[in-house]
């Protein structure tokens, strides 16, 4: 039976569940979280569940408010530019979180190149072979 005229009255346009489009939002802030967890929960002495719970809300305040404690913790944990702009809220390319890596990279390139730099070539040795 074809249709007369126009369209359905109950169909309408095709839209992709909204569902779909709030879950693949969400996925890079539960990816910041959880690799804020691998990489701090150790740190707090804490398991995973009780860091995502109790400390990360306290870590995101106190990173917002003190950015010289922002900078320690980056460097001292070694965290990458999308978990410090989970914990600053904001963009991974923004101003902020551009500044503190600036200064994490300075950190660490002030201690990482002096010892890269007088590192000794390691000697042959003694292998198994020689026994």
């Amino acid at each position: 039976m074809a249709r007369r005229r126009g369209r359905r009255r109950h169909a309408g346009e095709y839209r992709i569940p909204s569902q779909f489009i709030v879950l693949s939002r969400a996925k890079g802030a539960t990816t910041a979280r959880r690799s804020l967890r691998e990489k701090l929960s150790p740190q707090f002495h804490t398991s995973g569940k009780s860091f995502n719970d109790s400390v990360l809300p306290a870590l995101v305040m106190l990173a917002r408010r003190e950015k010289d404690l922002l900078n320690k913790i980056a460097i001292d944990a070694a965290l990458d530019e999308g978990d410090v702009a989970y914990l600053l809220g904001r963009e991974p390319g923004s101003a902020e979180v551009e500044a503190v890596m600036a200064r994490v990279r300075a950190a660490r390139g002030g201690e990482d190149g002096g010892r890269a730099a007088k590192a000794k070539p390691r000697s042959r040795g003694r292998s198994l072979g020689d026994f």
